[in-house]
């Protein structure tokens, strides 16, 4: 071969690098869906954090009212806070018509069939059916307490 030739060869042309804007359609589909799932999954949580709302009050006011009776010692006005508590809770989450009129042994069977339990009617949460409209409740001791707020705390978490 000719040297003279093989001189007068120029290189392969390489045509411009591909320019990553603007993007290719199926990137433009994916970050549109990762936009839209952001945008369901920020609706979904503020739903969550709206309905979930009352319940995250009443266990915060839970332990609150525990702590005062630990302060104070005052059952009673434990078990009676417990059931405003409750009822203000059952008013969130059910029609006011199906919960408003309920009392003694009536509202003690819809705590046990909302709760999914029997620890209203059968166990230490019965404090919170006729004995509550007693002039003077009976005393009861700080472990059938803590019992009965366990019980309430249950009842709500399953709200």
């Amino acid at each position: 071969m000719d040297a003279e030739a093989l001189a007068q060869l120029q290189d392969i042309a390489l045509p411009p690098p591909v320019s990553w804007w603007p993007p290719a359609p199926g990137w433009w589909m994916l970050a549109t869906l990762l936009l839209l799932a952001l945008a369901w999954g920020l609706w979904a949580g503020w739903r969550w954090l709206r309905r979930n709302a009352p319940k995250r009050a009443a266990l915060r006011q839970l332990k609150r009212g525990w702590r005062a009776y630990q302060t104070h010692q005052q059952g009673g006005q434990l078990v009676r806070e417990l059931e405003r508590l409750l009822k203000q809770t059952a008013l969130s989450y059910f029609p006011r018509e199906q919960v408003a009129p309920l009392y003694g042994a009536a509202w003690l069977q819809f705590l046990d069939r909302s709760g999914r339990t029997q620890g209203f009617t059968r166990g230490v949460g019965r404090w919170l059916g006729e004995e509550l409209f007693q002039a003077q409740l009976p005393s009861h001791q700080p472990a059938q307490l803590q019992a009965l707020v366990d019980l309430c705390r249950d009842w709500i978490k399953r709200q």
